[in-house]
């Protein structure tokens, strides 16, 4: 699977957007000045656009899957890439039409209604529009808002067990024992420790092997820390490294954030971060992950 940004010819991938707003006039107004990803899965699966509407404010406006292929995922993993793309994000709107599968759809990714814009589709578009043998009358709006995080596990006092670990995390315990597990496999171990300077528990990846005259060698791969609804896991690389860094098998939007990613310190090494809510993004993880080990 993979989604990536269009920036040319996007009416090339009209087609499958005309399934969600069949008007092709009111695609228009949106389409140039949006962007526009593809995801691809052995062919076009599904495909979006979204605006920018004010700082930190982004609008889907048009997201649509091959109706052969619905159901089966491939939307929401569209809009966990945008809440992963748009590290500015603070409020994600979209608006649709009175459609009890289509508004499901989005409570299910987190999204709330917000208002209605009364008459749109009557107003706006030259026929009337059906969804499942009911008319679309006016626009509802859904807004997802970001949350504040918080770290957690701050106190020195705290009995830092599994138990523990997956009260804090909630629904993201589920990816972290499959993060655990696969650190398993590739002989990293979590040492756990709470540090005064940044008063909270971390956790270092740690690799070990044994070196060239015999002696135990070992070294930090990343940080962790547990966030409420997620974990935050960190890797630093020398400076020296970016170039090659880039030339990784890794996601476009992992990508795009590395040369904006500042050097920290007198030895200049770059921070890549990611926030774990489910597993998405390990493939991309564990290729960073593999070549970090190689930097010993």
């Amino acid at each position: 699977m993979n989604i990536h940004q269009v920036f040319e010819r996007k009416k090339d991938y009209i087609d499958l957007l005309l399934l969600a707003d069949e008007q092709e006039n009111m695609v228009d107004k949106y389409l140039e000045r949006g962007d526009m990803f593809v995801l691809e899965d052995n062919g076009v699966k599904a495909e979006c656009v979204v605006t920018k509407e004010a700082d930190g404010v982004y609008e889907l406006k048009n997201i649509a899957v091959t109706p052969d292929y619905q159901r089966r995922g491939y939307g929401k993993k569209l809009i966990e890439f945008l809440l992963f793309h748009y590290t500015d994000w603070k409020v994600f709107l979209v608006g649709t039409g009175d459609s009890e599968n289509v508004l499901n759809f989005y409570k299910s990714c987190g999204f709330k209604e917000s208002h209605r814009i009364k008459n749109f589709f009557t107003d706006n578009y030259n026929h009337p529009m059906y969804e499942n043998e009911k008319q679309l009358i006016d626009m509802i709006y859904l807004r997802l808002e970001r949350k504040k995080s918080h770290q957690l596990l701050r106190s020195p006092d705290i009995q830092l067990t599994r138990d523990v670990i997956a009260e804090a995390l909630g629904g993201a315990n589920e990816a972290y024992v499959k993060f655990c597990n696969e650190l398993a496999s590739r002989k990293i171990t979590l040492e756990w420790r709470y540090y005064n300077d940044g008063k909270a528990w971390l956790a270092k990846g740690i690799y070990k092997w044994t070196g060239v005259r015999g002696g135990p060698k070992y070294m930090t791969v990343f940080w962790l820390s547990i966030w409420e609804g997620f974990f935050k896991v960190t890797l630093y690389f020398p400076e020296k490294v970016r170039d090659d860094v880039l030339q990784l098998p890794i996601e476009e939007t992992v990508k795009e954030r590395i040369p904006h990613s500042s050097s920290l310190g007198k030895l200049q090494f770059f921070p890549i971060v990611f926030d774990f809510f489910a597993e998405d993004h390990f493939e991309t993880l564990f290729t960073l992950v593999e070549f970090k080990k190689i930097l010993k």
